[in-house]
């Protein structure tokens, strides 16, 4: 079994490294500048782009502190003109110049900005020339070489938005995300293993014709129309007193309580968005369910033990139900990462203050730290989920080893 877990594990990291290379091009080709923001910040309203050597020096300072004057990548393709790997230390008229530049097929090097002005920088684009492209190393002293190791360490970086760490602020969000989805999770697979159980035993019952035919409506309903409609019906007494079922309103936490004593406080408001991140996949799990039943019904084994004398239930319950849990067991597995991605929606809904609404806020206010940080740890979740699938795997039927 060590061997069978290894294998799977050691998966993980090259999975991990392919969605950090996706997540670091992507924050590399957003139009957004960390520096510009900062000094912003820092100076209360942008100077940005005067030919104040002050500014200069500040863009440079701040370049050099958060690495941005380093290659972007372990090495670069491109013309040979073009051989200045980043122009972050560079105000952004200036940037605009050396951009406009580089087109026409001048080497930076041949430009020292303080010597030319603007003029005399624009006659030098009345002068291009052609290059061909070129391989450059640069070795780990690169931008990506550096952020993956602030990763591995778990250091995602600083929120543009309050410069608290990244990192806390996921966590803090996370615990608030798992609580809600494995507790909807739950609830949906022990319905919807019982629900289906119930369909492959009295098939022929109305209640359970009308059951099904309520829940493939429920199924096909987006998540954030049932969140929507849970929402504007379920927690007030616009539509009657005996409506107002649910609390709600905004979660706000306490920063001088912990966690718990935060979740005991506000729980009766998770209470409903729990039930709707659950209850779109209730009759998916059930009709899982009650097709394993129905495939293991017509194998040998059962022909045979039914020959010797089991009842249909002792059938049901010692071989079919343990060999039904199979597709059950990948089905929860998969779950898990889809769950954690649909509370984006009812998270956003009903206020929770859990990683699918940061995620969602921070994408809105360019708070890609966070915003990335989120998805990395998305993508590990969802790697040992399946490393989970394996185990109960190996755990219902021990033959499966590859």
């Amino acid at each position: 079994m060590i061997r069978f877990l290894l294998r799977r594990i050691l998966k993980i990291p090259l999975t991990l490294l392919i969605v950090s290379l996706i997540c670091f091009f992507c924050i590399k080709s957003i139009p957004y500048n960390p520096i510009d923001f900062i000094l912003n910040l820092e100076q209360g309203e942008s100077t940005i782009g005067t030919d104040n050597q002050f500014n200069k020096n500040e863009y440079a300072r701040l370049a050099k502190q958060m690495g941005l004057d380093k290659p972007i990548f372990y090495f670069s393709i491109r013309p040979q003109h073009v051989l200045a790997e980043s122009a972050y230390n560079y105000p952004q008229v200036e940037r605009d110049k050396i951009n406009r530049i580089n087109k026409k097929g001048y080497k930076l090097e041949e430009l020292d900005l303080g010597k030319y002005s603007f003029e005399e920088l624009s006659n030098l684009e009345n002068n291009p020339r052609f290059s061909f492209p070129s391989f450059k190393w640069h070795g780990i002293d690169n931008q990506y070489h550096d952020w993956l190791l602030k990763i591995v360490k778990g250091d995602f970086g600083v929120s543009y938005l309050d410069n608290r760490p990244a990192a806390k602020k996921i966590i803090e969000a996370l615990k608030w995300t798992l609580f809600m989805v494995i507790l909807a999770l739950l609830l949906a697979f022990i319905i919807g293993i019982v629900w289906g159980v119930n369909n492959y035993t009295k098939s022929d019952r109305p209640l359970n014709r009308i059951l099904n035919q309520l829940g493939y409506f429920m199924y096909v309903m987006p998540l954030f129309w049932i969140g929507t409609v849970a929402m504007a019906f379920l927690t007030t007494d616009d539509y009657g007193s005996w409506t107002n079922w649910f609390s709600s309103g905004n979660v706000y936490i306490d920063n001088s309580k912990s966690f718990f004593e935060n979740l005991f406080q506000h729980f009766e408001m998770i209470v409903l968005p729990t039930i709707v991140l659950c209850i779109g996949s209730l009759i998916y799990i059930a009709r899982q369910m009650e097709n394993a039943l129905e495939q293991e019904r017509h194998k040998v084994y059962a022909d045979v033990a039914m020959v010797k004398g089991l009842t249909f239930k002792d059938v049901l319950m010692k071989h079919q139900f343990k060999n039904a849990l199979l597709p059950i067991i990948t089905l929860f597995t998969s779950a898990l990462p889809a769950s954690i991605a649909g509370s984006l929606i009812v998270e956003t809904i009903f206020n929770i203050p859990g990683m699918g609404r940061l995620l969602y806020n921070s994408i809105n206010l360019a708070d890609w730290n966070v915003a990335y940080g989120i998805i990395l740890l998305t993508a590990l979740i969802t790697a040992l989920s399946y490393i989970l699938a394996d185990l109960l795997y190996y755990r219902v039927n021990p033959k499966i080893s590859k």
